[in-house]
């Protein structure tokens, strides 16, 4: 089922943006993450669903651990975030309709590449910041607006059936195919885990609940959003099966893109360098991650 599941009740509000206007669509969804969902005056009933389905705490979350995440992991962040965010952009372009979306919408340069970066980086790497993932944190906002955004990539080419085949290739960006972006470093830790005594420890298991957590803001459901290792393990392998392993070439051009984007802050010989170390740090990760047979596939190539 979860093959064929958008999120339900972002792509209801964002069924309603031709009626509305994009504009007062938006801006109901801002004040209503920032302020919640009653500050917003004759809030439609699609808003008022998708922000109390936000707004309402899953039973297994634990903000000590979340807390904890925010101290000991957010150096890592600031070090390797822009990796880690590569990666989790090019772990969507694996397979013959994953990067679709992204190709249909012609992000296949480096300068839309690095903007769709940015947009969505912001949102991994706030998640890290002191109280930001509580209701109006600074992540907090930003992951509805990211839910909302690719609520409107669904609808958008669900209307354009000459780009976008349903028959082949189903619901865009559906369950299964975000596991990859949210979870990948879950699935690493998991990996790791299993193989040294089977359990997380406490550095690694606040990690996993920030990020299942983010997930969860994000419309994951909760079948995805286990913190037992072996569970995590088991629905990734669930999720690589139901994915349609024929290689589209036009993922190795949204690959280039991504990790050629260039989204330091001058041209100075420092701010090159730590590009050329970010490309470098994103080939590892993403061999890492897909193995070094797929990598060469897309082509990356983790000994350039």
């Amino acid at each position: 089922a979860y093959t064929m599941l958008g999120d339900t009740v972002a792509d209801a509000y964002a069924a309603l943006i031709p009626q509305i206007g994009f504009k007062k669509a938006r801006a109901m969804l801002d004040k209503a993450a920032a302020e919640g969902v009653d500050s917003v005056k004759d809030a439609p009933a699609e808003l008022v669903a998708l922000m109390r389905s936000v707004e309402t705490e899953p039973e297994w979350l634990d903000w000590s651990k979340i807390d904890y995440a925010t101290e000991r992991i957010r150096p890592i962040t600031a070090l390797a975030g822009e990796a880690i965010i590569r990666v989790s952009f090019m772990m969507t372009y694996v397979n013959g309709y994953q990067g679709l979306p992204m190709i249909i919408t012609g992000a296949l340069t480096s300068d839309s590449a690095a903007k769709r970066m940015k947009e969505t980086i912001s949102t991994f790497k706030m998640a890290s910041l002191p109280g930001a993932l509580r209701k109006g944190g600074v992540a907090y906002q930003s992951a509805v607006k990211v839910r909302l955004m690719h609520a409107m990539v669904r609808c958008n080419l669900l209307k354009r059936p000459q780009n976008w085949d349903y028959s082949v290739y189903g619901v865009p960006i559906p369950q299964v195919d975000q596991m990859g972006a949210a979870l990948g470093f879950n699935h690493m830790m998991a990996k790791y885990a299993l193989a040294h005594g089977g359990r997380f420890n406490r550095t690694m298991e606040a990690a996993v609940e920030q990020a299942r957590y983010l997930a969860y803001l994000l419309g994951m459901h909760d079948q995805f959003l286990s913190n037992d290792p072996q569970q995590i393990v088991d629905t990734w392998a669930m999720c690589q099966a139901t994915l349609r392993h024929k290689f589209d070439p036009r993922g190795k051009d949204l690959n280039t893109a991504t990790l050629t984007a260039y989204r330091r802050h001058s041209q100075s010989r420092f701010d090159r360098l730590m590009h050329e170390l970010d490309k470098r740090s994103t080939r590892f990760l993403y061999t890492k991650m897909v193995g070094s047979r797929t990598a060469r596939t897309m082509g990356i190539d983790s000994e350039k």
